[in-house]
């Protein structure tokens, strides 16, 4: 009895071990996308994890944020030297950690610019006069469209430069849309009704009496002094 216990206990042990080396997972080894172990602020750096056994994946990536997955991806938002650890569990607990240090440089991308979209164009305009309204943005459409004057009511222009001539006076606003990049933006012009011509009176020039011609003698005067004589 006491041999035949021995040896179940004894075929128990042999049996866990075998299952266990079965098991047994080999020291944490993960590849990356990094090269040189230096990455770029901004840049989707990839992580997998090529652990013999491993069954479950704990990654920490340096700066307070973590993963549980086997191949994942990270991007790092501040320059810095950051220590990338992989924790990989298999069957029985989890085995010791493999750790590499990341070199996480400046983003050499620069950063695009808010584009600075504005209308061209006079504050005040007269009635009756063209005036040039454009923008210095470049885009793929333009589509101007006219609030206050009758001329341009439901008539988009779409051109970049717009020539308005308006007819009534008042404030008008001029609205420009965008596309590519998109952007609306609007301006507000104040019309001044033109001057009222007045026709001015031309100076009158003084009349003048021309001197009343010699009187040319007739014959009978003529007859009448010739017999005086």
């Amino acid at each position: 009895m006491v041999i035949a216990c021995f040896w179940i206990i004894a075929s128990s042990i042999f049996t866990y071990q075998k299952v266990f080396s079965a098991h047994a997972i080999q020291k944490p080894v993960y590849t990356t996308s990094i090269k040189n172990n230096i990455t770029m602020v901004g840049e989707v750096n990839r992580f997998k994890d090529v652990t013999e056994g491993a069954t479950r994946w704990k990654w920490n990536f340096g700066d307070d944020q973590y993963s549980f997955e086997k191949e994942p991806e990270h991007t790092y938002t501040e320059p810095g030297t950051y220590t990338v650890t992989l924790t990989a569990y298999g069957s029985f607990g989890h085995i010791r950690d493999d750790k590499k240090i990341i070199n996480v440089q400046p983003s050499s991308v620069v950063t695009p610019q808010p584009v600075s979209v504005a209308i061209l164009g006079p504050e005040t305009v007269t009635q009756g006069t063209q005036a040039n309204f454009t923008t210095s943005t470049v885009a793929s459409t333009y589509e101007w469209t006219i609030t206050g004057e009758p001329k341009y009511s439901n008539q988009p222009l779409r051109v970049k430069d717009a020539n308005l001539v308006f007819t009534t006076p008042g404030s008008k606003q001029i609205t420009l849309r965008l596309t590519d990049p998109e952007a609306t933006i609007s301006k507000t012009v104040q019309v001044v009704a033109a001057a009222e011509k007045k026709t001015v009176a031309q100076p009158q020039q003084p009349r003048v009496n021309k001197p009343a011609s010699p009187k040319k003698p007739v014959d009978d005067d003529w007859n009448v002094k010739a017999k005086d004589l």
